[in-house]
C-alpha cells in the first residue's frame, strides 16, 4: 500500500516538473475537489476534510454501539439502501473478478453483469453499491473496514466511482505497473481510492488496538485485584 503511494506521489511530481505546473490544477467529484499545484501535494477541499472528520466520528460512534455485532452494521447498510447478498461459495465467485466478500462499489460492463447474474438480480449492465457475503460468521474486524468504506461512499467522499476502484484493483494486483501513460485525472482517482482504503485500515487498527488494550487491562485487573495497573 505505501509502496503504491508513493508511485502515485513520485509520478505526480514527474507531472509537475514534466509540464512546469505553477497554477493549480483540480479535480471534481461532487462537492470535492482536489487541488494541486507545482509547489505542493495533493490536498483536499475544507468539505471533504469536514465529511472524513465526520466519519470517523460516526463510525466510532457506531463501533461503540455494536461491539462485535457486524449484523448491525449489515443492518444499518441495509436501511439506508444498500443490499446485502448472501451466496454461497461468495468468495471463490468474487474472485473471478477480482473482487473480495464485503462492499462492492458501482460496476459497469462485463462485471456489472457477472455480479447481477449471482445475485439474482436479472441481467444487467450497470450494478450500485451492495454488500456480497459467504453465509456464516462474520469477522468483526473485516466488516467494521468494508462499513468504514462504505460509510465513506454514504457520505459522498471521493474514490468510490467505478474508474477510481478499478484503477485501485488494477495497481493493487499489479504493483509494478507502468503508471506513466495514465492522464492526470486517472492519477487522482487512484490516489482518492488508495486515502480512503487507507483511513478504514487506519481506523481499523486503532479500533483493534483500544480492542486489546482494555482485554490486557481487564485481564491485569482479573490477576492483581484491580491494583497497581
Amino acid at each position: 500500500m505505501n509502496n503504491f503511494l508513493e508511485k502515485i506521489f513520485d509520478f505526480i511530481m514527474i507531472f509537475r516538473n514534466k509540464n512546469n505546473l505553477n497554477s493549480t490544477y483540480s479535480y471534481s467529484y461532487g462537492e470535492n475537489k482536489t487541488f494541486m499545484s507545482g509547489t505542493e501535494h495533493l490536498t483536499l477541499n475544507s468539505k471533504t476534510e469536514a465529511l472524513k472528520a465526520e466519519v470517523k466520528k460516526d463510525v466510532e460512534a457506531l463501533a461503540n454501539e455494536y461491539k462485535n455485532h457486524p449484523e448491525s452494521f449489515l443492518n444499518y447498510a441495509q436501511k439506508a439502501g444498500t443490499p446485502v447478498f448472501r451466496i454461497n461459495h461468495a468468495d471463490k465467485l468474487l474472485s473471478f473478478i477480482d473482487e473480495e466478500e464485503g462492499v462492492i462499489f458501482e460496476n459497469k460492463g462485463i462485471k456489472a453483469l457477472f455480479l447481477s447474474i449471482i445475485t439474482k438480480q436479472g441481467i444487467k449492465f450497470n450494478t450500485g453499491t451492495m454488500f456480497i457475503l459467504r453465509n456464516g460468521t462474520i469477522d468483526a474486524l473485516s466488516m467494521l473496514h468494508n462499513f468504514y468504506k462504505w460509510y465513506s461512499w454514504h457520505k459522498k467522499l471521493p474514490g468510490f466511482d467505478s474508474r477510481s476502484q478499478w484503477l485501485f484493483k488494477r495497481y493493487m494486483k499489479y504493483p509494478n505497473a507502468d503508471l506513466s501513460k495514465l492522464p492526470i485525472d486517472d492519477i487522482i482517482c487512484a490516489e482518492e481510492a488508495v486515502a480512503r482504503d487507507k483511513e478504514a485500515t487506519e481506523f481499523c487498527l486503532k479500533i483493534a488496538r483500544e480492542t486489546d488494550g482494555a482485554k490486557n487491562v481487564q485481564k491485569k485487573m482479573n490477576e492483581e485485584g484491580g491494583a497497581n495497573i
